[in-house]
């Protein structure tokens, strides 16, 4: 008698509606794109009040040109 909870594979849950999924984006997918977004806008804009407030905060190591597959970025970045 007791409950048991439905567990669902990850693939159904990121499968389109029309194709018998539930719809939902898949967030490392997101997670990763945003992340790329915001690595470029902080190496592309120059002299933004906000990309002030990072270097302030995290220090210049979070901006500097390093690859993006390099595994070098200082503990204090986010």
């Amino acid at each position: 008698g007791q409950r048991s909870t439905a567990l669902i594979s990850s693939g159904k849950l990121v499968k389109k509606k029309d194709v018998a999924g539930l719809g939902i984006r898949d967030l490392r997918l997101v997670n990763v794109s945003l992340l790329a977004k915001w690595r470029w806008k902080l190496l592309s804009h120059d002299y933004e009040v906000w990309k002030e407030v990072i270097v302030a905060k995290y220090g210049s190591d979070v901006i500097g040109k390093r690859n993006i597959g390099v595994v070098d970025v200082p503990r204090t970045a986010s």
